[in-house]
Order: C-alpha cells, then structure tokens, then sequence
C-alpha cells in the first residue's frame, strides 16, 4: 500500500514518518499494521493482510497513501487549482486543500473505518443509514461538522456504496 513509493523517495516516506505520530486508542501506530515486521509463515503472513485489509485500518492507510503520493506530485511542480472527491476521496480531497491536516486525515479515516466495520457487523445492507456523531477529540475541527451519513445504496445490482449529502454543513462520507 504505496510502500515502494516511500521506500523510494524520501517526501513519500516523511508523509509516512509524519503518521507514525498517531497512536489510536488500542496503542497500535499506523505504520505498524501497513509496514508490519516481516512474518515467516503463512499464518503470520495472512494474519498481517487481514489486519491491513479491515476497514478500520485501510481507510487511514489509503489516506496516508494519497497525502504522500500528494507530497511527491507537489515536490515535481505539479499543483492543482481545486480537488474534488467521491466517497473516501472527498476525505483526502479535503486533506489535499488544506482543511485537515495529515494527523486530523487519519483521525478522520480511522473512524470513518470504524463506523463502516460496525455497520458491517450489525449487518447493514442496501439502503440501511447509519449515522454517528464523531466527538471533537477525533479531529478537532471546528470549521466542521462532526456528523457523518454513512448510506450504503446498491446500482443497477453493482453494489457500489454512494454518499447520501444531507447538507453543506456535513462531510459526507459513503
């Protein structure tokens, strides 16, 4: 999960330092999980993917992924005049234009991830809502809204999820 990029080239890799910052409320570090130590075996091997593969830590490591990929296009030249996004994107949309910092964009994404997994077990399907009120100590943004809609809908038998805007003053994340 972008591992060549930071191994690579040092701006992706202080993107990554940066986030290693970040200790989520079971003691565990973000880096931990998407650069975990090196397992021997099969079990341990599959053990590490799955840790990684759950929504509650593959959200903040995409996040982390697309602000370092961010770092090493603006370290080139290349800078956008606006950013837009859908579903998690909108989150790292709001990260690359400034509004969340790099630690209130892992914040956000880890229970971003945390809502979806409960959602999960608590079997949620086509058309169910689930909301939650995030409080000020998962990022601590004024400016923003701390209620999300999360709203899973199915397409033309697709299954893709959608997010439900339910007004200007939300982060919307679907």
């Amino acid at each position: 999960m972008g591992g060549d990029l930071a191994m690579g080239l040092s701006t992706a890799r202080n993107v990554w330092d940066r986030s290693a910052d970040v200790e989520f409320s079971d003691g565990a570090r973000l880096h931990q999980v998407v650069f975990p130590t090196p397992a021997f075996d099969d079990a341990g091997r599959a053990a590490a993917t799955s840790r990684l593969t759950s929504t509650q830590w593959a959200q903040p490591a995409i996040g982390v992924t697309s602000m370092a990929t961010l770092a090493v296009l603006r370290e080139i030249g290349l800078h956008v005049d606006g950013v837009a996004g859908h579903s998690f994107g909108e989150v790292t949309a709001l990260a690359a234009a400034g509004v969340l910092d790099e630690a209130g964009l892992v914040a956000v994404a880890r229970a971003r991830g945390e809502l979806m997994a409960k959602a999960a077990a608590n079997g949620a399907s086509g058309g169910a809502t689930s909301a939650a009120t995030l409080s000020s100590s998962c990022c601590g943004y004024s400016s923003l809204s701390r209620r999300w809609s999360i709203r899973p809908e199915t397409h033309s038998g697709t299954g893709s999820g959608t997010a439900s805007h339910r007004c200007a003053s939300r982060i919307v994340c679907g």
